[in-house]
């Protein structure tokens, strides 16, 4: 035989058992589907009564929280506290944490433990309160419901999902001291039609099957104000509050697609479940970081910061990929004037950029930089900075595609020079206004 004519029947070998085997697999699913692991379509697993779990991150029983991300959690915590807002910290689990009952027996083939997930998500709550962090068990919440709070074909967390989240969250402020005084109003939601949202998992999946899935559908709430909490005024707009020197008596919500469908209604539940004013910010797919990251460097946040921020992040969204820049951001922004006291000059270098002088800054402190680019919707900003010998260092911050651009930028002026970097050469996407700005945030004690 030939060696061309054996690589033949060997390849006519593969195909026959090939197609045996995806036959196989589609009459042991109850849809008919085959290669839902191999990535040809999607890398799920299908579970019991149509449920399916995507690979990753689903089946991923180490979705952990670093102790330096804890502190990281907890400084953003007293930082809010010491501005009169409290922030509650809400890590969503993936499907197969939040609901473990649909998994069958083809989770232990890849290595998943339903208890060794559930020992993980536990312990990563227990550390965040034990730091003084307001956590939200989501996870034991949505392991009480009848029925599942996750689509059947799609992760993210249907209406009695994000009801069910809705409570616990009510729960947990009803026991943070000084919120008893907020005014609260009465809020109701209403059932309306039963409607499909959208969902490319959905259509990555059905692609594999050969009968329909279950589709992604909700019953859709309307919630409504049936008693307007005393004292307190109408204010719909997240990004365009009215001013005020106290926290507004209203909960903003910044999170991801994960309780962003409107359908699903999780500001209007959280605010019939707690009787405060809810606002929310999603930004689908945009991480841990896009919603919250807008928000706090918007002029409505500094101007009129509410009395809770609920800061909604899926647990295997890891708070420590992008190094420090993300979390010193959010501490710069929330601290605001009691740390960014230092006003820097800049100059116009005859290009795109501006040139600021560090020369003030002493070498043994530990500053944050905080660029307003004046009045332009940026998304990007280049920071070059140069030392007294010519070197230089180049940092990027890098806005989602989908976020609210305030134009504002924090960078932590880590990982630079010891003796410090003489001045900083700053770019944007979008150029600047006719008066931007860069002020040095100084690194609080005990942050």
């Amino acid at each position: 035989m030939t060696r061309h004519s054996f690589h033949a029947v060997v390849a006519a070998l593969g195909a026959v058992f090939g197609v045996a085997g995806a036959g196989e697999a589609a009459a042991q699913s109850a849809y008919g589907c085959s290669n839902l692991d191999d990535g040809s379509y999607a890398s799920v697993l299908e579970g019991d009564g149509g449920m399916f779990y995507r690979i990753q991150p689903d089946l991923d029983a180490f979705h952990n929280i670093s102790p330096r991300a804890v502190g990281d959690v907890a400084a953003l915590s007293k930082a809010f506290a010491a501005q009169g807002t409290t922030l509650v910290y809400l890590p969503v689990p993936t499907k197969a944490q939040g609901w473990s009952r649909a998994l069958g027996p083809g989770a232990a083939d890849y290595g998943y433990d339903v208890d060794i997930a559930a020992t993980v998500y536990d312990d990563a709550v227990r550390r965040l309160r034990a730091a003084g962090v307001v956590t939200v068990d989501a996870r034991h919440a949505l392991m009480t419901l009848e029925q599942p709070g996750y689509f059947a074909t799609d992760p993210r967390l249907n209406a009695a999902g994000t009801r069910r989240v809705a409570q616990a969250i009510a729960q947990e402020l009803a026991a943070v001291p000084g919120l008893g005084d907020v005014a609260r109003g009465v809020y109701t939601s209403a059932p309306q039609a039963e409607v499909m949202v959208a969902s490319a998992d959905h259509a990555r999946i059905q692609r594999a099957c050969l009968s329909d899935l279950p589709r992604p559908m909700v019953k859709a709430h309307a919630t409504v104000l049936s008693q307007r909490a005393p004292g307190t005024v109408a204010d719909t707009s997240l990004f365009g509050g009215q001013a005020g020197a106290a926290p507004a008596p209203r909960i903003t919500v910044v999170g991801t697609e994960m309780t962003g469908l409107p359908e699903a209604n999780f500001a209007g539940f959280l605010a019939e479940h707690t009787g405060i004013e809810t606002q929310a910010y999603h930004v689908p797919q945009g991480g841990a970081f896009a919603a919250i990251s807008s928000y706090l460097t918007s002029t409505a946040f500094q101007t009129s910061r509410p009395r809770v921020v609920v800061w909604e992040v899926p647990i295997q969204h890891n708070i420590a990929q992008y190094g420090d820049q993300p979390m010193a951001e959010l501490l710069a922004a929330v601290q605001g004037p009691a740390a960014c006291r230092t006003p820097l000059t800049a100059f116009a270098t005859g290009g795109p950029d501006i040139r600021v002088d560090l020369g003030p800054l002493l070498p043994s402190e530990r500053y944050t930089l905080y660029l307003d680019a004046g009045d332009v919707a940026a998304k990007s900003a280049r920071f070059t900075f140069t030392d007294r010998r010519g070197l230089t260092r180049t940092r990027t911050i890098q806005r989602h595609p989908e976020q609210v651009a305030t134009g504002r930028f924090y960078l932590p002026m880590s990982g630079l020079w010891r003796d410090g970097a003489a001045h900083v050469d700053i770019r944007t996407d979008a150029g600047f206004g006719p008066t931007p700005r860069v002020v040095a945030c100084l690194e609080q004690e005990g942050t």
